[in-house]
């Protein structure tokens, strides 16, 4: 919620909390009124050559499709090769059968079948030159 309320902060905006006992919470989130037209984005600029720029293989295990592509997406664009999988039994098929070396295995902690723990402990039987990083679990809220 501190990330929220900084980046709301930053763009002008305020957040309103009010609570009931026995009725939960409700969050209001409100942001100035932009003026300007939004028809064409601007171009990312590219990184600079050789800036923030990898070669390893990543395996990547993440069960909420947006944030695997959207995490997929930044680190293709750096130059990792992104070996990707959306629940952890995909992800040991796709170790088992990658016959190069994978650096890196970042992995969403709360997944279906197996926890992230779990998974990069039967990864390192196999490959225990791997690093790891968990993406942390994000609570999800009642609508």
């Amino acid at each position: 919620m501190s990330t929220v309320y900084a980046i709301v902060q930053r763009g002008g905006g305020e957040i309103a909390v009010s609570s009931q006992p026995d009725e939960g919470a409700t969050i209001g989130v409100y942001l100035p009124r932009v003026e300007e037209s939004a028809d064409q984005p601007e171009e990312a600029s590219a990184p600079a050559a050789g800036l923030n720029r990898g070669s390893e293989t990543v395996l990547l295990v993440e069960d909420e499709d947006g944030v695997r592509k959207l995490v997929h997406e930044v680190l293709s664009q750096r130059g990792y090769t992104v070996l990707q999988a959306s629940c952890p039994n995909d992800a040991l098929d796709l170790s088992l059968g990658h016959a190069g070396k994978i650096d890196l295995l970042v992995t969403d902690v709360v997944m279906p079948q197996m926890s992230g723990r779990v998974l990069a402990e039967r990864l390192a039987a196999a490959r225990p030159d791997m690093k790891l990083l968990f993406i942390p679990a994000i609570p999800k809220t009642a609508s």
